[in-house]
């Protein structure tokens, strides 16, 4: 290999490492996020019980590989124990899933490389090394940056195998397939990617078509998918049920087309795939239909077709926008000058993320911006593009262009760090402003509980309240706080909220997943008015604990209406706004005039306008 070919290599490398070393290094100083404890449990029984009820609509890939390291000195295995969102054994698993983040960083230098040559690739390697959205959730124990590193990576080498067929090509793709499949749920997407794939090879040397070049390619494609099938059941012990001996006694999701629940109950009767593969299928396909969604001040029930697209532009950095731009820029005029077949490397890339946006744009599950992450590999490989153009136009204020994007988006992601998960751009006002346009796993995943420990030692000087988007244990940060409903976890007993510090994560102020989501409405404040006035009838000491949380659950709402109107005293990972209130203040938020009153909830997706949550 020459020096000048060995650099490159060697600058992609240590890139793949960086990002490796900035995000465990990152992560690190978080807690749990919301999935993560649930992932990480569900992939040491796998490998412990070869049981496969746990979390089977996640795909088994991730959380097995997560759980790797706990086979040397792990805890015994114990269902349901909060064991699993412990900072030291998390750790280990995450060191493991940053692995797929340099993965995705050497995947766009060698099919960048492979495009556009090697020093363009580094631009590419770059871009992907320092972004923002890839090193929040690159160390996750989640399973999204892994099927984003197997979208791309069978995609390529699907691509490559149609160019030259050979028995190690086919293996590769047949791997790479099986990858995305056992990733997650939505790896079946796949599917339509290699299908345009081959329908293009097919038209483009259809006059070269022979039963001596058909007959090769049908071996290869039967190869890739025996590959891919005998690897999903491998990652299933070779066994048809989920639990040893019995079929699973889950009720079976039924909430989907017809022709979907024809294509299972035969899956299921001729033991097609196995059991916990088809159960997490279709538990995928019915609970993404509809699922509440917050953006910009707006929700929904079955989503907005505009969420994707919105989540890009507020969640990728400014300047890799522009340089896609100036790629798009480059790429027509420099077509007005070539002949048009120098665009086919650049099919596959297209392939994907045609798909894979439609499907984006269609799907009604809009819960993170981190649904996106298989388009962000094309696109650093495509930005490899503006190296090759600069290569050959050695126009100077291009490259002293692309220079000052490639050090700004390097800025950019330096400046938020260790807050990437929160990372928002100039267009939508910073991370200081991204409570108001998305959350859930797109800001508050409920990662910023030991930086809300540290704000609270040094001035917590009144009661503070929680109410905590998540699933980690505040206690073990040393928070000790009066509980308020948030997503999971048992509130405090107290029915009385007073003055003093209130930590509210994101989700929870936004109000997403309450009763009472949306704005605050006419019947809400009817219903909440009734039930605190039936509740005093009864006397305090005579309230169930069922309406003792139903009661808090509705302040926690009314108060957060008023919250949502005022600025935040400080923030906290930007995930967890914190407010200092007087009595009186919580006293005019609970029973003064709402801050917002409108004749009904907008709720998009829900029809009826009931007076009763």
């Amino acid at each position: 290999m020459r020096s000048s070919d060995r650099l490159p290599l060697l600058a992609a490398f240590t890139l793949a490492a960086v990002h490796w070393f900035l995000a465990v290094t990152a992560v690190a100083t978080k807690s749990a996020t919301f999935d993560e404890p649930t992932h990480f449990e569900a992939g040491y029984s796998y490998w412990l019980k070869n049981d496969y009820r746990l979390d089977s609509e996640a795909g088994v890939l991730a959380p097995r590989l997560a759980a790797l390291p706990l086979l040397f000195n792990g805890p015994p295995f114990l269902a349901g124990s909060y064991v699993w969102d412990d900072g030291a054994l998390l750790l280990r698993g995450r060191m493991v899933m940053a692995l797929f983040g340099t993965g995705i960083c050497l995947l766009a230098f060698f099919w960048a490389r492979e495009v556009f040559g090697a020093r363009a690739a580094l631009l590419s390697t770059t871009l992907a090394c320092f972004s923002p959205c890839l090193l929040a959730n690159s160390p996750l124990v989640a399973t999204d940056t892994a099927a984003a590193f197997f979208f791309g990576l069978a995609t390529w080498l699907f691509w490559r195998l149609l160019q030259k067929i050979s028995i190690a090509r086919t293996v590769y793709a047949g791997l790479a397939l099986a990858g995305v499949l056992l990733s997650k749920m939505s790896g079946i997407l796949i599917l339509p990617v290699l299908a345009l794939l081959l329908i293009v090879h097919f038209w483009r040397g259809r006059s070269r078509l022979s039963k001596a070049r058909i007959l090769p390619l049908c071996a290869a494609l039967f190869g890739v998918f025996a590959i891919a099938i005998l690897l999903i059941w491998a990652a299933y012990g070779f066994r048809y049920s989920a639990i040893v001996g019995q079929p699973l006694s889950h009720f079976w999701p039924r909430h989907y087309s017809p022709a979907i629940e024809e294509l299972i109950f035969k899956a299921r009767r001729h033991h097609l795939f196995p059991e916990a593969f088809l159960y997490g299928f279709a538990y995928v396909v019915e609970h993404a239909a509809i699922r509440p969604t917050f953006l910009d001040g707006s929700y929904s029930l079955n989503g907005f077709f505009d969420f994707f697209p919105r989540a890009f532009l507020y969640k990728t950095t400014i300047p890799f926008l522009l340089l896609l731009s100036l790629c798009a820029a480059a790429a027509i005029f420099s077509q007005g000058r070539r002949r048009i077949g120098s665009l086919y490397p650049l099919i596959p890339l297209a392939a994907l993320l045609l798909v894979y946006v439609a499907a984006s744009l269609l799907a009604h599950l809009n819960i993170g911006h981190r649904h996106l992450l298989p388009i962000y590999p094309p696109l650093f490989v495509m930005a490899g593009a503006l190296g090759w153009y600069f290569a050959r136009t050695r126009a100077r204020w291009l490259g002293f262009t692309i220079a000052v994007l490639l050090c700004w988006h390097v800025g950019e992601s330096l400046a938020v760090r260790p807050d990437y998960l929160a990372y928002f751009n100039e267009l939508a006002g910073g991370p200081s402003h991204g409570y108001e346009h998305l959350v859930d796993s797109s800001l508050d995943w409920g990662q910023d509980l030991p930086s809300l420990a540290h704000w609270l030692t040094k001035n917590a000087d009144s009661q503070v309240y929680l109410a905590y988007f998540g699933t980690a244990q505040p206690e073990k940060y040393g928070i000790h706080a009066i509980r308020l409903p948030g997503y999971y976890g048992i509130p405090s007993p107290a029915l009385e909220l007073d003055g003093g510090i209130y930590c509210i994560s994101a989700t929870t102020l936004q109000q997403v997943y309450a009763r009472t989501m949306g704005t605050w409405s006419v019947p809400y404040e009817r219903y909440y008015r009734t039930t605190e006035a039936r509740l005093a009838d009864v006397g305090q000491a005579k309230i169930s604990m069922d309406d003792a949380t139903l009661l808090q659950e509705l302040r926690v709402s009314r108060l957060c209406v008023a919250l949502r109107h005022r600025r935040p005293l400080t923030q906290i990972g930007h995930s967890i706004l914190i407010y200092r209130l007087t009595a009186d203040e919580v006293a005019a938020a609970l029973h003064g005039l709402p801050a917002e009153l409108l004749p009904y909830s907008l709720v998009g997706g829900c029809e009826e306008k009931t007076e009763q949550p």
